[in-house]
């Protein structure tokens, strides 16, 4: 292990790696160009968001960080949206380009700040290529709205490299840049909450601190970030609350969503592991699955235990899988907002700690007799990751591409089906009616499907169908006068009043 100044150095061999490192996610990536808006978030992040359609203002910003938009507080990330608007107009073409640029910079933030933690070079490197060039990650680069995630990660990295440099000069300034970094990463997404923690097995390894360090002062030092993180936490809660994506325990029982936390550890790991199946809904299960959680659960218990019982030989084992938990937490549904029951995204900033865990452990185990096997083995392995990521990348051209490749990865599912109905409902009333068709018989209760047929129908002319569409919607919600006035309003159009 390399001294603690050692570890700050940046030689010119990491700039050339970082170069080469940011040209292969260009190339595996090069396709979100291509890619449009779909229907799902960006409307109400992007297109139809008045805040960011009207471009960048003083108003604007004040608005994004005082009021909620789409049940988030977003504000760093609502503000970027609207600069885009003020020097592309709603180019998807322009945002998706910004979006790669922001990956392809945290992921060379990542290497260095990697570098100066941990002073391996190469070890570093492949904890950045695996995380720039993975599959799992595409969710978060091809689609617009999420560029709260790159963002979020972005700063986020930034803030571990200042953090770094802090350690090793005890510099008041790096301490500060961090803390700045730190609320900025925030600003973009709440997902870094957890960050403070991170940071203290940091300090474990490869840091060093605890013993060396009074451990008041190793909590006194982070003690801002935790009052950050708190605050930040209480604004996302206020911001789902505002429009009520919190669900209840009456509406998802607490039993539910302990077994969808432990069975979504276990599909994460396997994502990351053999990446194939990825999709961008997965429906929540609702009942609880108790065997599967049980399974999985004692696995991850085992895997914590073993990584416990080897912290003192192998200490970046148990450091990147509590890393990897610790940040899975805050997305693990105990308080669920939305209906997935997990998400590719979520794994963003987690998977840094999986990745540190797995590269440190093959690098100590690598038999010797195969040594000189690492690098093409290595280089293998991440140009299928590459090939891989360039494929799914093309699923997301539309929101119709995704959505079906969602519902051939997930089967039948009445949240996709209506998804895929509203995607093709912009060219194809046809085809839309079909899916919502298939959603009603999933579930049958739906005024909304009922009532999107209905302006289908009425904007394919065939207004038996719209006004029959209406009635359903009626008998599903008996009281409702707009659903009424419609069925009026089309009956005069099959029907006109005689003179």
């Amino acid at each position: 292990m390399l001294s603690t100044n050692e570890r700050g150095k940046t030689t010119l061999n990491d700039w050339w790696i970082g170069m080469v490192v940011v040209l292969a996610i260009v190339a595996a990536y090069q396709g979100v160009a291509e890619c449009g808006f779909i229907n799902l978030d960006d409307p109400s992040h992007v297109y139809l968001n008045p805040a960011v359609t009207q471009g960048l203002s003083w108003d604007g910003v004040v608005s994004a960080f005082t009021t909620p938009h789409a049940s988030l507080w977003v504000p760093l990330t609502t503000v970027s949206f609207m600069a885009d608007v003020s020097t592309f107009g709603l180019s998807a073409r322009a945002m998706h380009l910004e979006n790669l640029a922001w990956h392809a910079g945290a992921t060379l933030l990542l290497y260095f700040s990697m570098r100066a933690l941990t002073g391996s070079q190469w070890r570093s490197a492949l904890v950045a290529t695996l995380f720039g060039l993975h599959p799992i990650n595409v969710e978060s680069v091809a689609w617009i709205a999420e560029r709260k995630n790159v963002l979020c990660a972005f700063f986020s990295f930034a803030m571990l490299r200042c953090w770094a440099s802090y350690v090793q000069k005890r510099s008041a300034w790096g301490w500060f840049c961090a803390l700045l970094l730190f609320a900025a990463a925030l600003l973009a997404k709440p997902m870094a909450v957890t960050l403070p923690f991170a940071l203290l097995l940091l300090d474990w390894w490869p840091l060093k601190r605890w013993g060396r360090v009074r451990w008041w002062s190793l909590l006194v030092e982070k003690a801002p970030l935790f009052a950050l993180s708190f605050i930040t936490s209480r604004l996302a809660l206020w911001a789902a609350d505002s429009r009520e994506t919190v669900p209840t325990l009456a509406d998802l029982t607490l039993e539910a969503r302990l077994s969808n936390a432990i069975t979504s550890i276990g599909d994460y790991v396997l994502d990351l592991l053999w990446p194939s199946g990825l999709a961008i809904l997965y429906p929540h299960p609702v009942a609880p699955q108790s065997s599967r959680a049980l399974l999985i659960g004692a696995v991850l218990v085992a895997l914590t235990f073993a990584a416990w019982r080897l912290r003192r030989s192998h200490p970046w084992l148990i450091v990147g899988w509590l890393m990897f938990g610790g940040m899975l937490v805050p997305s693990l549904g105990l308080v669920q907002a939305g209906a997935q029951a997990r998400a590719d995204r979520f794994t963003y900033l987690a998977q840094v700690g999986f990745w540190f865990a797995l590269v440190w452990t093959l690098a100590r185990w690598w038999p010797k007799s195969v040594d000189r096997a690492r690098f093409p083995i290595a280089a293998a392995v991440l140009t299928i990751l590459g090939g891989l990521t360039a494929r799914q990348v093309s699923v997301w051209q539309s929101g119709s591409t995704v959505f079906a490749h969602s519902l051939r990865v997930t089967g039948p599912n009445a949240q996709t089906l209506d998804f895929l109905g509203a995607s093709y409902s912009r060219y194809d009333d046809h085809k839309a009616i079909g899916y919502w068709l298939k959603s009603l018989l999933l579930i049958p209760a739906s005024a909304e499907n009922w009532v999107n047929i209905a302006a289908a129908a009425e904007r394919l002319g065939d207004l038996p169908r719209a006004r029959e569409a209406y009635r359903q919607a009626l008998v599903i919600e008996p009281g409702n006068q707009e659903f009424a006035a419609s069925i009026e309003r089309i009956q005069k159009l099959i029907e006109p009043p005689k003179p």
